[in-house]
């Protein structure tokens, strides 16, 4: 019968050990705070595993542990980790709004809208949550529900302080905007897309994309005037540069249009192919000084550097106050030890600038 005397103490104990886990727990999942705002993230996630290690069901740590790798991609790892935090604590709204970013990004969106639904739950102001949901339905193909989240997007922000909705409400336009040109209702997506221009006028995907409707619509002019608006904004936007080359070779100016297949191709990487695109460009136009230009940046790129002069001193024939060009050629002089004319280069270069600052 004294082994049962026992038992009281060995409960107590028990306890004692779980409450020292716990505390424990509790100090790393703090040291962890402590290292990730100092953005040391590795040292951050040796303690978030100890933590766990020590309480399996810390919310917080598995929240935070999460967090890390949803940051770096490891959306697998991430989806476990938040789901075992929210088993722990149901009503964290930013672990379930993460868990669905997570699904979105691995394209499981019925998982995704699952979750953002249950966000909204937690936070039925949450207008991050809405665009999110309305995401996913597009991204499934239910067009129509995705519109009707939007739609809510955008009159909950109607409702906030301009000062809070100047970067939300354009984009929420935006993205209906898109979803209604899935859906080939083109001349409603362009009126959100000019209403997104109207209040972000500076965002080159909305120039870009209300350029594709017009041209789905038949409106070639609009469509080249919207999509030369995006790469205005955006110089190495590449998809815009090439379909820019499309249209322009479409409308009878290949000169043009080849030199902008040209960049988009250059602006990739691929050189051998830009150059072809601008020697193309050149034998429509030979006097069209930017295809000489260009192809001598890529000849350059490229490690052709006698071809990428030819090209620089053809640019500058053509245009002699070239400035860039006149840089470029010095450069290159340098680089092939022709200090005489790396110097008349310079001197090119200098007398340019010196009438540009009087301007």
């Amino acid at each position: 019968m004294k082994y049962f005397r026992l038992l009281p103490v060995l409960v107590l104990c028990m306890l004692v050990s779980c409450s020292n886990a716990e505390r424990e727990a509790d100090a790393l999942f703090a040291q962890a705070e402590t290292h990730s705002k100092k953005s040391e993230f590795g040292i951050a996630n040796d303690l978030l595993t100890k933590a766990i290690t020590l309480k399996p069901d810390h919310a917080d740590a598995l929240y935070a542990l999460g967090n890390l790798h949803y940051n770096r991609s490891s959306l697998d790892t991430a989806i476990d980790l938040f789901r075992r935090s929210l088993a722990v604590k149901p009503n964290n709204f930013d672990c379930t709004n993460k868990l669905g970013n997570c699904y979105s990004r691995k394209d499981l969106f019925d998982s995704a809208i699952v979750a953002y639904q249950a966000a909204i739950k937690l936070r039925p102001d949450s207008v991050l949550c809405y665009n999110n949901l309305a995401a996913a339905f597009v991204s499934k193909g239910e067009i129509d529900k995705g519109l009707a989240e939007y739609q809510t997007v955008i009159t909950k922000l109607m409702t906030l302080s301009p000062v809070y909705t100047k970067e939300l409400l354009p984009d929420a336009y935006y993205n209906a905007a898109n979803a209604l040109a899935r859906k080939k209702d083109y001349s409603n997506a362009l009126l959100l897309y000019k209403q997104a221009i109207e209040l972000k006028p500076s965002y080159p995907n909305t120039h870009y994309f209300m350029g594709l409707t017009y041209y789905k619509m038949g409106d070639i002019d609009q469509a080249v005037s919207s999509i030369e608006r995006a790469v205005a904004l955006q110089p190495d936007y590449r998809t815009a540069l090439h379909d820019l080359g499309l249209l322009k070779n479409q409308k009878g100016d290949s000169a043009v249009g080849y030199n902008y297949l040209g960049l988009s191709a250059s602006f990739s990487g691929e050189y051998e192919n830009a150059i072809v695109h601008f020697n193309t460009s050149i034998a429509k136009n030979p006097s069209f000084v930017d295809p000489h230009y260009n192809a001598g940046l890529s000849y350059a790129l490229s490690g052709q550097t006698q071809y990428a002069i030819n090209a620089f001193e053809k640019a500058v024939a053509l245009k002699p106050d070239y400035l860039d060009a006149h840089l470029n050629l010095q450069a290159l002089y340098l680089k092939i030890h022709d200090d005489g004319k790396a110097d008349v280069a310079a001197r090119a270069a200098a007398r340019i600038r010196a009438l540009q600052a009087k301007k």
